[in-house]
């Protein structure tokens, strides 16, 4: 069918410069008033996508204003205080895990 379906969405709206995937649910998304947002999938939602790997049923079920039927969770929030235009996952000390590093102009 080649249909993109929103699953989920966020409570807050942000005007959004830029986004960076962490994990396999989880995001780091910034916006044009140097807000820097990290928000999560719930573990139920992972439980539906499975449950119906199709998503026709995200579809038809929307929830409040015509949006998402499932809604992120805000894991952090961070105000910067400059337009940030990019985010990419850097190792911060050789050999350590990767987190996310910001950039702005």
């Amino acid at each position: 069918d080649n249909q993109l379906v929103v699953f989920a969405d966020d409570t807050t709206p942000r005007y959004v410069t830029c986004v960076c995937v962490l994990d396999y649910h989880t995001v780091a998304v910034a916006d044009k008033f140097g807000n820097l947002a990290v928000v999560r999938l719930p573990e139920k939602v992972n439980e539906d996508v499975q449950d119906d790997p199709t998503v026709s049923k995200s579809v038809w079920d929307r929830g409040w204003l015509n949006g998402a039927s499932q809604k992120v969770e805000l894991v952090a929030n961070f105000f910067i205080g400059d337009t940030i235009t990019s985010l990419q996952k850097t190792s911060l000390v050789p050999g350590s895990q990767r987190s996310a590093g910001v950039h702005d102009d």
